[in-house]
């Protein structure tokens, strides 16, 4: 790293139910949260693909129906899980779903067994479908949709807010990292209070808990995130770095060094530790490292507004 280099953030704010609005999961088993929340870039769209159809027989049934509709919607600008929406007992059928995987540009297709009067949802992610089978026709109506997805400009991390206590449920966030690999991470539901994960998403495509809850829960965020690692050269004579962090708003700010190599692992997988002094700024504040870790990287603990800059510069001959 020779030359001076700048890191900056500049996350969404909070909004504790920014991705689902108060939802109580309950019937049992795992439950999948709707996302129709407010920083939600495609909300959860139950019939978007295909509306309200009962299927009378057997087959393919996907390109014969709603072909307005599906036409313009079985292709996804962000690869989302797909939906099917049960009006009566389907818990018999099998559906098999035929598209392009997120990341990939063959089809494949899964299986995935119906619902009584509820929603099964795809285990992959989909850019494109291209067609939907069923072993036997429908009891009564289905619809086909998707999760729906939402996208920040700033990675950052997702909170869950409970009503009640569910300190023993485990909430699943599933989505990708900032570039742009899949990323799968869990948090443990509040006490009624606020739990965030600890990784950074770009994208979230699927928020669910393991079981029922307690009460009502919220789905956001909370401004809180980290920059991306920046490693840093250990070769040559003397090492030293300065920096300085600055916030154009309102945060607080911290510095973290890692000794991993991040090139390597993941960069939620790195041990993590704070430097010294730059623990909580607020203002503009500066510091060094005069030993060599293996990368430097900016957090904010604490976001309302503006963007938070980390500018290093390393000497080097």
């Amino acid at each position: 790293m020779p030359r001076p280099t700048t890191l900056s953030l500049t996350p969404t704010a909070l909004d504790a139910n920014g991705l689902s609005v108060s939802q109580t999961p309950a019937a049992g088993g795992a439950q999948i949260f709707t996302m129709t929340g407010a920083l939600t870039t495609y909300d959860s769209d139950a019939n978007g693909v295909m509306t309200d159809t009962t299927i009378t027989a057997a087959g393919s049934f996907i390109l014969t129906v709603d072909a307005n509709i599906g036409a313009q919607t079985r292709h996804f600008t962000t690869p989302m899980f797909v939906t099917l929406t049960s009006a009566g007992d389907d818990s018999t059928k099998t559906f098999v779903l035929t598209g392009i995987k997120a990341g990939q540009s063959r089809e494949t297709s899964e299986s995935i067994t119906g619902t009584n009067a509820g929603r099964a949802v795809s285990v992959e992610q989909y850019s494109k479908i291209t067609d939907i089978s069923v072993s036997a026709a429908t009891a009564a109506g289905l619809q086909v949709g998707t999760l729906g997805a939402t996208e920040f400009s700033t990675p950052q991390h997702i909170t869950n807010v409970a009503a009640g206590n569910d300190a023993a449920r485990t909430i699943t966030v599933v989505g990708t990292d900032r570039r742009n690999q899949p990323l799968t991470a869990t948090m443990a539901g509040g006490n009624i209070s606020t739990v965030a994960t600890t990784e950074n998403f770009k994208t979230v495509t699927k928020v669910s808990i393991d079981a029922d809850s307690a009460g009502a829960l919220e789905i956001g965020i909370d401004g809180t995130c980290e920059s991306g690692w920046l490693p840093v050269s250990r070769a040559g004579g003397d090492f030293n770095i300065g920096f300085s962090v600055n916030t154009s708003g309102a945060g607080t700010m911290k510095v973290e060094h890692t000794f991993d190599n991040v090139l390597d692992i993941a960069e939620d997988s790195a041990i993590v530790l704070p430097h010294e002094s730059v623990t909580a700024a607020t203002a503009t504040a500066d510091g060094n490292y005069t030993n060599p870790p293996a990368a430097i990287r900016l957090s904010l603990t604490a976001y309302t507004s503006g963007t938070a800059s980390l500018r290093v510069i390393q000497a080097g001959r």
